[in-house]
């Protein structure tokens, strides 16, 4: 049965354990929606927080966007108590003036509305900023993860996202949580360059993992899934991302076009898996050689969970030369199913791949068509990689993301 708790009501004690309020807002809703790498490092950190006894969660919800019964009952936790406090927005979903006043009254009126729900728990835990301005001033401890500040850094990269980019700055401005969590070591530098106030002794790394508990494994055969998802026999190059310019497709495309035609490849295929663009958008970024080459470029669409595994596996390697990464989840991931990965040397990518890859600029086509050219036609190098990529994914754990985090939140607490 799920356990529901409105604001004010006095929750009963659990001696030993570390009470979080954990903001599910986001899980709630991307599960139903557009799942992003944030999302999925969110949904991993929960999990872990989930099946530990040392810890007493409860899920926050601030509006009524989102299924959280449905979302606890898909991994496996239903008895966790969901507690609803609507307009406890962050602010980046006050868009109206009805928010704004219920707000500002909420704020400056009725302070004791929230507080003494808030005061219940040891720590206030965001997947991502920013802390809603209510749950400062009630006193409560704050912890966030920071997965990038790319808004802020390259607005141009914005998309669909442009409102976000637009307050972005003001969100960084005024994040003053007593600890921020950062996924990379380049995330935190980022960070810092546009809050140098902030106190460095009150930010850590700690690293996302390819360790995931969602299940990515379905028992059928490959064959199965090249079916599914319309990919034709023989092998592929794979690519898997949202659909961002930030993820240079266009350069993707581009590349694997220049590296069928200059080596006269007439049996590898490009396979493009997340959302889908319209063959128009496609054939616009490149100029028309997407739909010279269509039935050699697949686009899957969104890949299940349960497919992933086998979609990474049967790729003969992965191409991801993304122009900014906070982290890089999917080269990781494509490093443990024992995949050679071709990415880009910026951002967060070298710190997460380390030598495991082949790197590229992300912005030369022939750089990239030769870079592919030289795994596919060298088996030696490929299981070269392959082993070096597998040594380099073990080195990164989900399970010691939570540990960290944990350590931080008891300092907190204390």
């Amino acid at each position: 049965m799920q356990k529901k708790i409105q604001k004010g009501v006095e929750l009963p004690q659990i001696h030993g354990k570390l009470r979080i309020l954990f903001d599910g807002q986001q899980l709630a809703k991307a599960f139903i929606q557009k799942q992003t790498g944030i999302f999925r490092v969110s949904d991993e950190v929960f999990r872990r927080l989930c099946r530990r006894n040392d810890v007493d969660i409860h899920l926050l919800m601030t509006n009524n966007k989102g299924e959280p019964e449905k979302y606890l009952q898909h991994i496996g936790y239903p008895e966790i108590p969901i507690v609803h406090m609507p307009l406890l927005l962050k602010t980046t979903k006050y868009r109206t003036i009805v928010h704004k006043t219920c707000y500002a009254l909420l704020r400056r009126i009725m302070p004791h509305f929230y507080n003494d729900t808030l005061r219940q728990f040891d720590v206030y835990f965001s997947p991502y900023p920013p802390i809603s301005p209510l749950v400062y001033d009630s006193g409560i401890k704050t912890a966030c993860i920071c997965h990038d500040v790319i808004p802020l850094q390259f607005p141009h990269f914005a998309g669909p996202y442009k409102t976000l980019s637009k307050n972005f700055p003001d969100y960084i401005k005024k994040l003053s949580a007593d600890f921020v969590f950062f996924v990379s070591n380049s995330a935190r530098r980022d960070f810092l360059t546009y809050r140098p106030d902030f106190p460095y002794e009150k930010t850590a790394v700690a690293y996302p993992g390819s360790d995931s508990l969602v299940d990515t494994t379905r028992n059928c055969a490959i064959s199965d899934q090249r079916i599914k998802y319309g990919i034709p026999d023989g092998q592929y190059v794979f690519t898997l991302s949202e659909s961002n310019p930030r993820k240079n497709f266009a350069h993707v495309i581009r590349s694997f076009v220049k590296y069928i035609e200059d080596y006269k490849d007439e049996k590898t295929n490009l396979v493009i898996g997340g959302k889908k663009l319209s063959k128009s958008d496609y054939i616009g970024m490149t100029g028309g050689l997407f739909e010279k080459h269509c039935s050699r470029i697949i686009i899957t669409g969104y890949i299940a969970d349960e497919d992933l595994d086998s979609i990474y596996r049967g790729a003969a390697l992965f191409l991801f030369p993304s122009l900014y990464e906070g982290f890089g989840l999917t080269p990781l991931e494509a490093m443990k199913r024992n995949v050679p990965v071709i990415t880009a040397n910026n951002s967060s990518l070298s710190e997460v791949c380390g030598d495991a890859v082949m790197y590229v600029s992300g912005f030369s086509d022939a750089e990239t068509s030769g870079a592919i050219r030289q795994i596919l036609s060298d088996s030696a190098l490929a299981a070269q990689m392959r082993e070096s990529g597998l040594q380099r994914a073990s080195m990164f754990s989900f399970d010691r993301m939570v540990e960290q985090i944990m350590a931080r939140l008891h300092a907190l607490k204390n």
